[in-house]
């Protein structure tokens, strides 16, 4: 979906990534990495709110997003190829796996050209925490909804949050997860509009079948307009940063009921 909030400076900071991340080998395998607006957006209004970091600040969101495509790039991966990584998996997945390591490695070069250690440090810890909380959520017993909703709202947030943490700046981390995990799941309804797959629950579900799957929308659909409701209270407000973001979600919301 088209954003309508996106500003030459974030249009700017993508373009960037986008050239950091460029590798003609990998492009002729893997699917372009995307590069959230919506992050790039929140990142910019935390480094604005740091004046500390000012000087820094194009360097580090690029940096961070780096790590956020290394992290999404990972989770392409089908679920059930991730025990054949290695010889017996086919050349785009090996390559995927590949692609982002690359990208990880490609945020520790930057940040030690630049000299920032306290930075590479929080990111490097962001990366640990997302990564134990998406081992959690493979090992989980039972998947059911309520189960893996707040895990998947701390995995959305993670990364933002502890750039919040290590900048010492107030802002409302609540209302942006609730927003990011709003836009995770409408996005999910919007491609199964276009696909027909349900990318959350594929991804996180390995116990298929029609019954859980009902089950995983009904509960899914139901926790989706509770946020939505919060989101639209929050933009009668009138008063937040985030109203180009609520504005987009409710627009989504609408897009994908009709």
């Amino acid at each position: 979906m088209q954003v309508g909030y996106v500003s030459k400076e974030i249009q700017q900071l993508k373009t960037k990534i986008e050239k950091h991340m460029k590798d003609a080998y990998l492009d002729l395998y893997i699917k372009k990495p995307f590069i959230s607006e919506d992050k790039l957006l929140i990142l910019q209004h935390l480094f604005n709110l740091a004046p500390a970091y000012r000087e820094k600040s194009s360097d580090c969101i690029i940096t961070a997003m780096l790590v956020q495509a290394a992290l999404d790039t990972h989770d392409t991966i089908e679920t059930h190829n991730r025990q054949e990584i290695g010889e017996q998996a086919d050349r785009p997945t090996q390559l995927t796996v590949l692609a982002g390591d690359y990208y990880s490695g490609l945020y520790y070069y930057l940040l030690a050209n630049a000299g920032d250690v306290a930075f590479i440090r929080l990111l490097a810890s962001a990366i640990k925490e997302i990564n134990e909380l998406k081992i959690k959520l493979y090992h989980l017993e039972q998947t059911s909804f309520s189960t893996i909703a707040p895990i998947i709202g701390k995995i959305e947030i993670g990364l933002i949050a502890r750039v919040a943490e290590f900048l010492q700046v107030e802002v409302d981390l609540d209302a942006i997860q609730k927003y990011l995990s709003a836009m995770l799941f409408l996005e999910e309804k919007e491609k199964y509009l276009q696909t027909g797959s349900h990318a959350v629950y594929d991804l996180w579900h390995t116990n298929k079948g029609n019954d859980r799957l009902a089950q995983y929308l009904n509960d899914r659909d139901s926790f989706l307009n509770g946020l939505l409701d919060d989101l639209a209270a929050e933009t009668e407000k009138g008063n937040s940063w985030m109203q180009p973001l609520y504005a987009k979600a409710l627009h989504l919301q609408h897009a994908v009921q009709n």
